[in-house]
């Protein structure tokens, strides 16, 4: 079985997706013969080399939403990150 996983470094869904690939290829019984093919993908091309403010605060600018919103959504992508079993377990 060949699995291409395209993902951009800066993008902590990519991450917690690798994640949840190892997780599934650790419970599949066929792993060995899972071929994974990394492929990578800039998500935001024109974006700069540096921004002003911090994450939440450009998440907020970039999405049109609240700061709180913004700093409740880097909370749930945290909590995502280090819990990735739960969430896979989730989607059974």
């Amino acid at each position: 079985m060949k699995i291409e996983m395209w993902s951009d470094i800066i993008c902590p869904f990519c991450t917690i997706g690798k994640r949840h690939l190892e997780l599934a290829l650790e419970q599949f019984e066929h792993a060995e013969d899972a071929a994974i093919i990394w492929r990578s993908f800039e998500l935001e091309p024109n974006a700069p080399d540096e921004v002003e403010g911090n994450v939440a605060e450009g998440v907020a600018q970039k999405y049109g939403m609240s700061l709180e919103q913004s700093i409740e959504s880097q909370k749930d992508v945290a909590r995502r990150a280090q819990a990735p079993e739960m969430i896979l377990g989730a989607l059974r």
